[in-house]
Parts: structure tokens; C-alpha cells; sequence
């Protein structure tokens, strides 16, 4: 056989080799031990995760601060309008912030019943008339 006839069938032979290897599949699959899988797939849960955690701090941050602006423009209006002291003024303040001012009921929509509602207001109407 001439050389060249022997180059042309090892190479077809390789061919042959290599093609039969990539229909197999072997080789080409990645298997991943348990340990990296766990890397894998829990640092962006984790990411996600701590991300939830700081918009959910952020919301009930803001909800507790809009219920605070709004309790101290409420007081700030009684005191003028009822001549209030600033120990009236300060037992109110702690009234109103224990009824209104947790930030997770207004997050929530959780709302006092009508006793607890009626029972507030008449703590106030009280503390307003004196």
C-alpha cells in the first residue's frame, strides 16, 4: 500500500473514532457534586433572600414613619385648636403612637375593632375636653 492510502485510512479511522465518541455523549455531560450544587444554586437564593429582607426593613421603615408624621401634624393641630399643655400633649402623644404608629398593621391592613376604635376615641375626646 502506498503512503498515502495509508494516511487517508487512518484518518478516516480517526474519523470514525471521534464521531462514534460525540454520539455516545460521553464526555460531554457535567455532573456536579452535592457540594456544588449547594454553592451553585444557593448563593443567589441567598442574594435573593437578603434582598427581600432590606425591601421588606425598608417598607416597614416607611410605614412607621408616615404613621409617626401623621400622629405629630394630628397633635400639633389639637394643640392649637384646645389650648393643650405639654404634658397633655405628651400623654396623647403615647396614646396615639400605641393605637396607630407599629407600621406593620398599616402594611398589613389590619385594622383595631370598632370596640378598641371607640374605646381610643373616647380616651382622646376625654383628654381633648379637660
Amino acid at each position: 500500500m502506498s503512503r498515502k492510502r495509508k494516511r487517508l485510512e487512518s484518518f478516516s479511522e480517526n474519523v470514525r473514532k471521534r464521531k462514534s465518541r460525540q454520539s455516545t455523549g460521553e464526555g460531554t455531560s457535567i455532573k456536579l457534586s452535592n457540594k456544588e450544587k449547594v454553592v451553585v444554586l444557593g448563593f443567589p437564593l441567598c442574594v435573593i433572600f437578603g434582598f427581600l429582607v432590606l425591601v421588606c426593613y425598608g417598607a416597614l421603615k416607611r410605614g412607621r414613619q408616615h404613621a409617626e408624621a401623621g400622629i405629630e401634624k394630628r397633635i400639633e393641630k389639637w394643640r392649637v385648636e384646645h389650648n393643650l399643655t405639654e404634658e397633655e400633649v405628651g400623654r396623647i402623644r403615647e396614646i396615639e403612637t400605641e393605637f396607630h404608629a407599629d407600621g406593620i398593621s398599616a402594611l398589613l391592613g389590619t385594622e383595631p375593632s370598632d370596640e378598641e376604635k371607640s374605646l381610643h376615641k373616647e380616651t382622646i375626646d376625654g383628654l381633648l375636653k379637660k
